[in-house]
């Protein structure tokens, strides 16, 4: 017996032949009625695929915005000479702790 429940050898006689077409009939019975839940799964999967391309891109279009913004500071911190080597960083918060020390003398 196989793992469909049917041996490939042929049947001996009618009566084998006869269950064989029986079970065959149940399966496909069982089958056909499992056909709308199939169907309705995979509706419901395609509505989620919707909705999560759209929710991608909606992150997507927001990352971007973001990342758009983030090169905006960037590029005015750098144009005020935030982050260059010569920074005066005075007003950061930076420059009265280190007023009156001396370094590598």
């Amino acid at each position: 017996m196989s793992t469909t429940g049917f041996s490939a050898s042929p049947a001996k006689d009618w009566g084998e032949l006869a269950e064989r077409m029986r079970l065959l009939s149940e399966r496909s019975v069982r089958f056909s009625q499992q056909i709308p839940q199939v169907q309705t799964n995979i509706r419901e999967a395609q509505q989620s695929m919707v909705v999560v391309r759209s929710a991608m891109a909606e992150i997507c279009w927001e990352v971007s915005q973001q990342a758009g913004m983030l090169s905006s500071v960037l590029v005015t911190l750098n144009e005020i000479g935030l982050t260059g080597p010569q920074a005066n960083r005075a007003f950061l918060g930076t420059f009265p702790r280190m007023q009156g020390r001396v370094v590598n003398e």
